[in-house]
């Protein structure tokens, strides 16, 4: 008799506690991509016949989302929705969904059970983290750098995201990182260049990357700007006039490369029949002649990264000066000249008297035409050679 009263009795305790009124309590976060759906459960066990409301809140903004299986009318359809599912009579869930969620609907929830007549409150709360994938932000990311050769450089990038992305530069060309020898990648917000030279510059790349797909990336150009500088194809040309020729045939063509950043302006100028040679630092303005396109010049320039020319470097200029219907005052020291903010660069070319080629009649033998212009053509050389002895020895 005594057992059965005790089965009884807890019988009746196990009753009451299935019966209690509770929450269930949810422990992990959820976490979700921006854009997709998180659903958020909150499950409630109440004594049956129990008159109670089921609320669920974003706690970060105080907002009350939804009561029972219905969306607070303030907010948007299309943005969140509540589904009651009945489990048992006396145990049912409430799901609330974020639609395709954002950044600033990520936080804490807060599901709260209120019984009638009851001032208590039963609540359970779960955290909300949106992964946003990372965004290079352009206002404080380098967009471009210049600098002059030698000085030093800083690019910066940064970028939004969650988890914070982490930042890292390469060079799309395959170089290593200036400074850093045999290495191609360099982690970090801001990447300095020291006593940077004309192969650091180009194209460097910003990679941000937090596992949320996609990575972003931002390519950058850093100029290196140098003084200007001249270098010829060949430094003498051996020509002969040809009154009688028609066309071309009477033109000469002469060239030189031009390298500096920024470009450099290629001009070409004529040393005047006073100027018995070229001598480094002379007052070119006094001593020579503008040359200019026209009936006389032609003037013609490539840039080094064209396909004519792509054996020269990017910073180069090919230039050509074709002296049309060449006469013999047109023997002498043409100058080319390259000129951009930082300085101005010379190199002279002389334009020298040849023997007549034998169509002419000339066969360069005793008593020839060509026999008779040798010791002046000598001299000219001479001097020629020697001046750029010295401006190699004083002014390189």
């Amino acid at each position: 008799m005594a057992f059965l009263a005790i089965n009884t009795i807890l019988c009746c305790i196990l009753s009451l506690g299935l019966t209690q009124d509770a929450i269930v309590k949810q422990e992990k976060p959820v976490v979700v991509d921006q854009g997709e759906d998180a659903s958020l459960n909150c499950t409630v066990s109440v004594t049956s016949g129990s008159d109670y409301n089921v609320f669920w809140y974003h706690t970060d903004t105080n907002k009350h989302l939804s009561s029972n299986k219905v969306i607070e009318p303030e907010f948007e359809q299309n943005k969140y929705k509540i589904e009651e599912n009945i489990i048992t009579q006396t145990k049912k869930s409430y799901i609330l969904s974020l639609l395709k969620i954002q950044p600033i609907q990520a936080g804490r929830y807060r599901c709260s059970l209120q019984i009638s007549g009851s001032p208590d409150r039963k609540e359970m709360f779960v955290r909300v983290i949106v992964r946003v994938a990372p965004k290079i932000e352009p206002g404080s990311t380098t967009s471009s750098a210049e600098a002059l050769i030698g000085r030093n450089v800083t690019l910066n990038c940064s970028a939004s995201g969650y988890p914070k992305p982490n930042i890292t530069w390469s060079r799309p060309n395959g170089k290593a990182i200036p400074g850093m020898p045999n290495t191609y990648t360099f982690r970090g917000n801001s990447l300095k260049i020291r006593n940077i030279q004309k192969d650091d510059r180009g194209i460097y790349r910003c990679h941000a990357d937090n596992t949320v797909p996609k990575p972003d990336t931002y390519d950058l150009n850093v100029q290196v700007h140098f003084e200007p500088y001249t270098r010829y194809v060949q430094d003498t040309y051996g020509h002969y006039p040809c009154p009688s020729c028609e066309g071309t045939a009477s033109n000469l063509q002469i060239e030189c490369i031009v390298g500096g950043e920024p470009d450099p302006e290629l001009r070409w100028l004529k040393l005047s029949q006073n100027a018995k040679t070229y001598v480094a630092g002379m007052n070119l303005k006094q001593n020579s002649e503008d040359l200019e396109e026209g009936e006389k010049y032609h003037i013609a320039e490539w840039k080094g990264d064209s396909a004519v020319f792509s054996h020269i470097d990017i910073s180069e200029i090919y230039g050509k000066l074709t002296i049309k219907d060449f006469q013999e005052d047109d023997f002498g020291i043409y100058v080319c000249m390259g000129r951009n903010k930082y300085n101005e660069s010379f190199e002279p070319i002389l334009v020298w008297k040849s023997d007549p080629p034998a169509i002419f009649g000339g066969g360069g033998g005793p008593g020839s035409a060509a026999t008779h212009l040798l010791p002046s053509i000598s001299v000219f050389i001479i001097v020629h050679l020697v001046s750029r002895y010295i401006f190699t020895l004083f002014f390189i």
